[in-house]
């Protein structure tokens, strides 16, 4: 899913769901401690390498996600969330 697609499919969750998105977003659900955590293993090199390979096996066929299929995962997410 491009971001394009992502930007176009929060328009379709309800008010409660943009709500809690923009909290996550935000880092209201992680401890500070815990948000600049967070936010230093997405810059590791492990991580890059990970998104880099996912990227490749996508390219060379491997599973993606459908909208739907994003959709629900993202709800799911929210949902053991506590939101």
């Amino acid at each position: 899913m491009s971001f394009a697609e992502l930007l176009a499919e929060v328009k379709n969750l309800s008010p409660s769901e943009k709500d809690a998105l923009r909290s996550f977003l935000a880092g209201d659900l992680l401890k500070e401690e815990e948000s600049e955590e967070f936010l230093a293993q997405l810059e590791s090199e492990e991580f890059l390498a990970q998104l880099d390979a996912d990227a490749a096996a996508a390219n060379a066929g491997n599973k993606t996600y459908t909208i739907e299929e994003t959709r629900e995962m993202v709800k799911s997410v929210i949902a053991r969330a506590g939101r």
